[in-house]
């Protein structure tokens, strides 16, 4: 059974935090809640949907002197075969012109939210369910868990994650059955949100 997560954030004692309410546990689980988690270079919470609050966008948007030295600092030794290239920067205040500089934003930031004590939370079910998920996603050597046969020798499902991204080389056959049985629907959230 595939367990849903709903997402609030706890204003008490002023500490704005993103937490994770579920019939067993109401437990902090993150400053930085996103839909899946990529393992290459580093462990990262994938950039398609970030949660985050106050307190996390100020730590990612504009970390202390302080927090910068940490980071750099608490940062495992470059793979200089990876594509992404080390931080030039601490946080998402930048604009990189360069496509695998800008994916550097991405994947640096769960580290910079780590460094300010924080942690880090994701809706995909492996993340919850395996023991050590960041160790043993690393060591299968899957890369991006969104592409094709690349999630536990699978492909995520979207009731995995809520959403799905189709820039992948994702299941041709999920991705369009999915917007087929949207079409017959009609469904459109401009009529729904009335934006």
């Amino acid at each position: 059974m595939l367990e849903r997560h709903v997402f609030r954030q706890d204003h008490g004692k002023g500490q704005g935090r993103i937490r994770q309410s579920h019939s067993k546990d109401s437990a902090d689980q993150g400053q930085l809640v996103g839909m899946t988690l990529g393992c290459r270079p580093n462990a990262h919470v994938q950039s398609m949907i970030w949660a985050t609050d106050r307190v996390g966008l100020e730590t990612l948007l504009f970390p202390s002197e302080e927090l910068k030295t940490k980071f750099f600092a608490d940062l495992p030794p470059h793979d200089d075969t990876s594509p992404v290239p080390a931080p030039e920067v601490a946080g998402i205040n930048a604009c990189p012109h360069e496509y695998w500089k800008a994916v550097a934003i991405e994947v640096f930031a769960t580290p910079l939210i780590r460094s300010a004590g924080y942690e880090v939370d994701v809706l995909m079910t492996a993340y919850k369910s395996i023991p050590e998920y960041e160790t043993a996603c690393r060591d299968r050597g899957d890369g991006d868990v969104l592409n094709t046969g690349k999630y536990w020798d699978m492909s995520i499902h979207p009731y995995d994650s809520i959403f799905t991204k189709t820039n992948r080389e994702h299941d041709a056959v999920t991705v369009d059955k999915y917007t087929e049985w949207a079409e017959v629907r009609k469904y459109s959230s401009y009529d729904y949100c009335n934006v």
